[in-house]
């Protein structure tokens, strides 16, 4: 189910749609000006739009056209109105995918030398951290 945000909230229906048509073809206003009043992003008007032309539907939509037909005609697959799929009982084993691993923790004393060293005069931060097997970064 496709979700589209206006802005303040999450929208679960495409209710807006007919609004939008409406405002573009009879209102004459321009199809980013209508997504504004309704609080729809202007990419998804404009996709809306591209979409209704495609389907070559004209306005006034024919006669008897609900929203939920037209919502399905624009989407198809990604539409909004419910579709009943048979419930599958046949759990998947799936691979547990493996955590990146962490950075290790270094002990005290450990970072305390490292600072040591490399607050002497003439030391190099980057080689006293390749000695150590650490990031210069981290030190």
């Amino acid at each position: 189910m496709s979700i589209i945000f206006n802005g303040h909230y999450r929208m679960k229906h495409r209710t807006w749609i007919t609004e939008a048509l409406r405002l573009h073809f009879e209102e004459h206003l321009p199809r980013v000006v209508a997504g504004r009043r309704l609080g729809v992003p202007k990419s998804t008007v404009c996709s809306m739009f591209v979409r209704f032309r495609r389907a070559g539907l004209s306005w006034p939509l024919p006669a008897g056209m609900s929203e939920q037909e037209l919502d399905a005609c624009l989407y198809g697959q990604f539409s909004t109105v419910p579709v009943v799929r048979p419930e599958s009982t046949v759990i998947s084993e799936a691979p547990m995918v493996k955590k990146r691993p962490r950075r290790p923790n270094f002990p005290y004393e450990f970072k305390i030398a490292l600072v040591e060293q490399s607050l002497q005069p003439g030391a190099c931060v980057a080689q006293i951290a390749r000695e150590n097997g650490i990031n210069d970064n981290l030190l």
